[in-house]
């Protein structure tokens, strides 16, 4: 037996024997329980979580800016969610889920009128009672504060999937 090198890689991430067949629409078939791969990039606007997003921001507070950005709270709104990141050395995400919002409000100060930023508070009902959300300091509050009404209102008239 004669040495010919090292074998070639295999270029598939899959193996053949772990190959999706394609069905009849040329579907994969669910049953072998390998996922698909995920497109090369992926769709513009979509999170790792599938969610398209509609909008995102940092607070443009003081003392946020005066950080570089790293004291600034962070806001994400997506098509199913409204998130919510807080903290320097400590973060917190919270989520919101669009239907549990109900009322919302901008509130702005002279500073942050003339700066064009203001804050909008956004009330959350949840199982267990009422929850206050603050975007501190984003820009277009007026704008935000619509988008919010919107997508809030098409989520309650939606039924859940879960």
């Amino acid at each position: 037996m004669s040495y010919q090198g090292p074998p070639e890689p295999y270029s598939n991430p899959y193996p053949p024997d772990r190959q999706y067949p394609p069905t009849r629409q040329g579907q994969p078939d669910p049953r072998y329980g390998y996922p698909p791969p995920p497109p090369p990039g992926g769709p513009a606007g979509a999170s790792p979580h599938g969610e398209r997003i509609l909008w995102e921001a940092t607070s443009q507070t003081i003392a946020g800016m005066a950080s570089g950005g790293r004291a600034a709270g962070r806001y994400k709104l997506t098509d199913i969610r409204l998130y919510a990141t807080q903290g320097i050395t400590t973060t917190t995400t919270e989520q919101y889920e669009l239907g549990w919002l109900f009322d919302i409000d901008v509130r702005q100060t002279l500073i942050q009128r003339a700066r064009g930023v203001g804050d909008v508070v956004v009330h959350v009902r949840r199982g267990w009672g009422q929850d206050t959300v603050i975007l501190q300091s984003v820009p277009e509050p007026m704008k935000i504060r619509d988008l919010l009404n919107q997508v809030s209102a098409q989520a309650r008239q939606q039924p859940r999937s879960w």
